[in-house]
């Protein structure tokens, strides 16, 4: 699914990206070099994707008082992990599978937040002679080579009663897949917004969606445990932001879209439909997701890990279990 854009930042270029991380690094060395000085701001890196944009309007909102806080804009996945494993960002939203990743490696990584569910956003669609899931026996497909987009077409083949096996995965990046649809080099293409809008407009149609597999498509805030136990209240004044700017774009939609159309230099209509086919998840939604005896987000956790490595990105089912916590989310 994710991170590709659905919707576009200024600034947000590999250079202006190098040159905040260099300044927060820088920033981050100073202070543990000087014990009087005031702890680093929490940085947070963020790709592109219409519910990263919470944080942005809770700081617009007032939501965020005395929290010295960096929201890094990067383009890519690559970038985003690169930064994060290296330490130079402090928490990173991201799709629950880069997650699963991360827990392969033994490390400390915690899901602190669970930020949305698509409903539709992620589809696979298909050309106007492919009537059904069942007529995609023998044909081309094309799909990101990463775990969430060959889980969704493992989802769709399955509801028609078809495996891998019966059809032709071609790896297309999102970036390709509109070019590749129209020159006739695949059948049909799992992809997200806004691709999914622009195939359809040129004649393609849906055969199946994430609103057909609820709950099974997270977007999630990762930090590390080192990071919560050492500024808490920081951390706990972020989600607490957050979830205050989740309460108010569903209560007022339009000025939320208003608001973020502003920064982002878009009209408020093209920022409203940039939030079609998502879900937000508010305080009770997280703690149901990350909280209780049997967190509701473990399981999803678990299919993805099991796609991971059927499809030999990882080697083994790690202990995801691990990675949910609901301690950034309880009400104090």
């Amino acid at each position: 699914m994710r991170f590709g854009p659905s919707i576009h930042r200024r600034g947000s270029g590999s250079v202006a990206v190098a040159a905040t991380l260099a300044l927060a690094l820088a920033g981050a060395v100073a202070a543990a070099g000087c014990g009087d000085r005031p702890a680093p701001p929490l940085r947070i890196g963020l790709s592109v994707w219409p519910p990263y944009e919470m944080p942005f309007l809770a700081r617009e909102l007032g939501y965020l008082p005395d929290l010295d806080l960096d929201l890094v804009d990067m383009r890519t996945p690559d970038g985003v992990m690169r930064a994060y494993r290296n330490g130079m960002i402090d928490g990173v939203a991201l799709t629950a599978e880069y997650a699963v990743d991360f827990a392969t490696f033994g490390g400390d990584d915690r899901i602190i937040l669970a930020i949305d569910v698509s409903n539709g956003a992620d589809a696979l669609v298909a050309r106007a002679d492919v009537p059904d899931l069942a007529a995609l026996r023998g044909k081309r497909i094309g799909a990101e080579n990463e775990a969430l987009g060959l889980h969704v077409l493992t989802r769709a083949l399955a509801t028609a009663g078809l495996t891998r096996a019966d059809v032709t995965i071609v790896p297309i990046d999102l970036a390709s897949q509109r070019a590749a649809f129209e020159a006739g080099e695949v059948d049909a293409v799992v992809t997200y917004e806004p691709t999914r809008t622009q195939l359809l407009r040129t004649g393609a149609h849906e055969l199946f969606s994430s609103r057909q597999m609820p709950d099974e498509i997270v977007d999630v805030l990762v930090m590390r445990q080192a990071v919560l136990d050492q500024r808490p209240a920081a951390v706990r004044a972020l989600i607490d932001g957050w979830l205050r700017a989740v309460d108010y774009a569903r209560a007022h939609p339009a000025d939320a879209a208003r608001r973020m159309a502003a920064r982002e230099g878009m009209t408020p209509e093209e920022v409203a439909a940039s939030f079609d086919g998502v879900v937000l998840l508010d305080r009770a939604a997280n703690l149901r997701l990350l909280g209780g005896p049997a967190p509701a987000l473990v399981p999803t956790l678990r299919r993805l890990a099991a796609t991971m490595v059927e499809f030999r990105l990882i080697d083994a089912v790690p202990p995801v279990e691990t990675l949910v916590t609901d301690a950034m989310v309880r009400e104090r």
